[in-house]
């Protein structure tokens, strides 16, 4: 038994001049944007982390409590263990390790790669440190 199928395709023809129009009403930087993210094995390290609640387990224990951070500590406590399952950077070499990566599942937003820094990073291990687990 053959199936066949039909597929229509609406094309629009436009001419040389509705072309070169349309490109030069329209500013380039409007019209283009790349935006290149890396993944790699992110997607199954998160999936452990959201598996065993690290992000919330983190969140209880070291609160974002404090209105001075700029960052949450959960989140940069959670980017650091992904780091050191995935590449043993330095945590001096934090945000620059994070600034190629998507930051959705590295737990941050948009920015906040930026703000990874060893004395901020560190200030963190403190808090949990305080928390006596």
């Amino acid at each position: 038994m053959s199936v066949s199928h039909l597929l229509t395709v609406d094309i629009t023809v436009s001419t040389v001049e509705d072309v070169k129009k349309t490109m030069t009403d329209t500013p380039t930087h409007a019209r283009f944007e790349l935006r290149t993210r890396q993944l790699g094995a992110l997607p199954i390290v998160d999936w452990f982390c959201d598996r065993l609640g690290l992000g919330g387990l983190l969140e209880a224990v070291v609160p974002h409590d404090d209105a001075r951070l700029l960052l949450a500590p959960a989140a940069a406590i959670g980017v650091l263990v992904r780091n050191l399952v995935l590449a043993r950077e330095p945590v001096y070499a934090l945000g620059r390790w994070a600034e190629p990566f998507d930051p959705g599942p590295l737990g941050l937003a948009e920015g906040e790669a930026e703000l990874l820094n060893d004395d901020r990073v560190g200030r963190m291990l403190a808090r949990l440190f305080d928390a006596n687990l």
